[in-house]
């Protein structure tokens, strides 16, 4: 008995402590009965889905990036790319592949700002998908809770800053999506309720050996409470049985191993696996699902209350971004030209589009199918950091992008009018190295002429003086001297100058 009242005085020791150091976000998900519903139905099939579970499953998404009415507050597209691709490697051993059906930009503050009110409610049923899983992003998913699944419309939201977030938030709601409830329900409530108390074991009110025979929490109603010896697993707890009983020990603790010494009611050691993504704690990374949860998911796919997102066009093969871009240009702190810019990085494998994105001064993002492009945006004498995403329909690389510092200068690449002169163009374009590049000219009379080739940077690379004749011209210039990239060919005279972009192959 001694050493018993000891351990209980190091649990409520422990328990003050982390207490403090508990979550300040939950799940908001209902877990009543009708939530268990879809599990309890699915799982008649658990053994027909664990004979093909090495099936790929391709899972369409829609995420809803949702800001004010006014168009404030909205996340970056590219931080949507790297929680998809977060997604995907979170859930890779289960084979379910999730892929991008639509980025949806929705103007709404009901929604952005209260999700869980009637009125964003009514709102976002607006906006869904009719084939894939939508997941709306919000400001405020209310009751200070990170995330839920309602089922009721069968939409996931998730506030802005836990995509991605080391807790696994996106993937704890994606798992109840598909009918995963938490390993410790009926001991989870939702917080923010200053009535209803924090769920999980309480070492001061449940002691070391736990006699109660069921728990209940606004989140679940009541739930018998599972045992150790698993006789009652299919009934208790989360009703998988392979993962073992969990009284909410991480959300008492915010731990991802057991510091308790806690026995069941046939005084049994409690081991729970409290880096279950189901579970609560915080920083368990990696968090894991059992594979009982993992059929649990596929079963749920499969059955016919899934087929809309099998009704639209589907991807068959996984081939997910493996690598960062590397970036070429520009290579230099300083860009001589401002408003015309050449940047140019390395074609990642897989990659079938990329996010180029530019802070500094102004914030500026394209995306662009190609790996490189000209921008014509930027200010003179300002400082800039530029990065590329790789990106295609399973999210980016989930790896880290360098980024580049450049500045620019006051020169400028700007296309203007020659007083008499109609046309300029030069062909061929692109072109290779070491072929001539010819520069038709149009001009109403003659005049002299400077034509010269200026690389990204804004350094002549060719000047060559010539005479241009009334009617049509044509200018032949070298390019054995030029290595491959992007130049600015300009005309100038003492009336104007106009500029054609080239590039060298």
């Amino acid at each position: 008995m001694m050493n018993k009242i000891k351990t209980l005085t190091v649990l409520i020791a422990l328990f003050a402590i982390s207490f403090v150091n508990a979550q300040s976000h939950f799940c908001g998900t209902d877990q009543s009965d009708q939530f268990m519903t879809d599990l309890r139905a699915n799982k008649k099939h658990f053994e027909q889905t664990r004979n093909k579970k090495r099936v790929e499953r391709f899972i369409p998404v829609t995420f809803h990036s949702v800001a004010t009415t006014q168009g404030e507050g909205r996340v970056n597209d590219a931080l949507i790319y790297d929680a998809l691709c977060t997604l995907n490697s979170r859930f890779e051993e289960t084979e379910m592949r999730f892929f991008l059906r639509d980025i949806n930009h929705i103007n709404n503050t009901l929604i952005y700002s209260d999700s869980r009110g009637a009125q964003g409610q009514n709102a976002m049923r607006n906006f869904l998908s009719n084939n894939s899983v939508n997941v709306f992003i919000v400001d405020d998913a209310g009751a200070g809770v990170a995330g839920f699944y309602r089922r009721s419309d069968d939409l996931v939201v998730m506030i802005k800053n836990t995509l991605s977030d080391v807790n696994y938030t996106l993937e704890h709601e994606i798992g109840h999506f598909f009918t995963l409830p938490h390993t410790h329900r009926g001991w989870d409530q939702i917080s923010g309720d200053p009535n209803i108390p924090n769920g999980g074991y309480d070492p001061i009110v449940h002691g070391d050996t736990v006699r109660i025979r069921s728990v209940s929490s606004s989140q679940s109603g009541t739930v018998p409470v599972e045992l150790v010896d698993g006789s009652n697993c299919t009934t208790a707890g989360d009703e998988i049985c392979d993962t073992p009983p969990d009284y909410g020990f991480g959300f008492t603790c915010s731990c991802c191993s057991m510091i308790f010494n806690v026995w069941d009611f046939n005084g049994d050691r409690i081991e729970p696996m409290i880096d279950n993504v189901m579970s609560y704690s915080d920083d368990c990374v990696p968090y894991r699902f059992s594979e009982e949860q993992s059929i649990a998911m596929m079963t749920d796919f499969d059955g016919t209350r899934r087929n809309y997102l099998r009704s639209g066009e589907l991807l068959t093969t996984y081939n997910p971004i493996r690598e960062s871009a590397e970036l070429i240009s520009p290579a230099g702190p300083i860009v001589e030209n401002f408003n015309g810019v050449f940047f140019d990085w390395e074609d990642v494998p897989n990659a079938e589009r990329y996010i180029l994105k530019i802070d500094g001064d102004q914030d500026l993002e394209y995306i662009v199918s190609d790996s490189e492009f000209f921008v014509e945006d930027l200010e003179a004498n300002s400082t800039y950091f530029w990065q590329v995403t790789p990106l295609n329909d399973y999210g980016s690389s989930c790896l880290s992008n360098d980024v580049r510092l450049f500045q620019t200068r006051a020169g400028t690449t700007s296309v203007n009018n020659i007083e008499g002169v109609t046309n300029v163009s030069v062909h061929p374009n692109p072109t290779s190295q070491g072929l001539d590049l010819n520069v038709f000219i149009t001009a109403e009379y003659a005049t002299d002429a400077q034509v010269s080739v200026f690389d990204i940077n804004g350094k002549a690379s060719i000047i060559q003086s010539e005479t241009i004749q009334s009617g049509d011209n044509q200018i032949k210039i070298k390019t054995a001297s030029l290595i491959t990239g992007l130049y600015i060919v300009e005309v100038q005279t003492e009336t104007g100058r106009l500029t054609e972009k080239v590039f060298i192959k």
